[in-house]
């Protein structure tokens, strides 16, 4: 039962982890890219949030990343006795489950890393705006 559940809940937080992975390489958008290209005397707002989530959503995938390798590691090196080849319901339905509570933890996570970022972010732009002047 317990091998089971560490197989399945390594697939799924590999999965969740590609989520936010993608997420945070497919969120900059064509118009944020033109902004980037563009030069500003001030900050544009909207392109501080996209950046913040972005960082925020990569950290967080990485981060499922490692946890799911490390469960998939420790599957590896468990011994395995012959009654364990077979797969246990059970304890698949709970990595399931699991996983769907890491994977909203995750994105709640993501949404306060982001937060946190912008709020800092927005605190180094205006300390250099405030120096320009």
């Amino acid at each position: 039962m317990v091998r089971t559940f560490l197989q399945v809940t390594s697939l799924l937080l590999t999965i969740e982890a590609a989520v936010f992975l993608a997420r945070s390489g497919l969120a900059l958008s064509p118009e944020a890219i033109a902004e980037l290209a563009a030069t500003k005397v001030t900050y544009n707002p909207n392109l501080l949030a996209s950046f913040s989530s972005q960082r925020a959503d990569t950290f967080v995938g990485v981060v499922l990343l490692f946890l799911g390798f490390l469960l998939q590691m420790a599957n590896a090196l468990w011994s395995m006795r012959i009654d364990e080849f077979s797969v246990h319901k059970g304890a698949a339905g709970y990595a399931l489950v699991f996983s769907l509570v890491v994977a909203f933890g995750a994105f709640y996570a993501s949404r306060e890393i982001a937060g946190y970022t912008q709020d800092a972010a927005k605190r180094v732009l205006a300390a250099r705006i405030a120096g320009q002047k």
